[in-house]
């Protein structure tokens, strides 16, 4: 299996990065992550729950004081606190499902403090590498950073 194949089947179908740019990625710039990291996605991703790791019952009792791994309660996010969501209609990682219940959570938040952008051709990494990022993701990202 190629690299642009793998890519695409964990994160979607990329619009604006090219095979050269991704095998360069993963040559020099792919980092490692731990098992636990995965482990915690996989358990977000089943249970469609934004939660803390899931040890075991007995191991959550000492981490947390109760049998399941608690909830991270995204609407306790300050509603002044200046955020800059950006998603794309075929990320397979954040889907547009997802986002549309995390906004639904923070309907309340500051208008004036929250930028919304929605790429329809995007995946997940086109966020990071694509070959128009720098247009279409990070100069808007760095205005509303500036305007905040």
């Amino acid at each position: 299996i190629d690299c642009v194949s793998y890519e695409t089947a964990l994160s979607g179908p990329n619009c604006c990065i090219d095979k050269p740019t991704i095998e360069r990625y993963v040559e020099h710039q792919l980092q490692p992550t731990s098992m636990k990291n995965l482990v915690h996605l996989s358990q977000m991703i089943r249970t469609g729950t934004i939660r803390k790791y899931d040890y075991n019952t007995s191991e959550n009792m000492k981490q947390y004081n109760q049998a399941t791994p608690p909830a991270y309660d995204m609407s306790k996010i300050p509603k002044d606190f200046p955020l800059f969501m950006s998603y794309g209609k075929n990320d397979y990682l954040s889907d547009v499902k997802d986002v549309e219940v995390l906004l639904e959570t923070i309907k309340d938040h500051d208008k004036d403090k929250l930028a919304v952008q929605y790429l329809e051709n995007y995946a997940h990494m086109d966020f990071v590498m694509g070959n128009n990022t720098r247009q279409a993701v990070f100069e808007p990202l760095m205005a509303f950073i500036a305007q905040h």
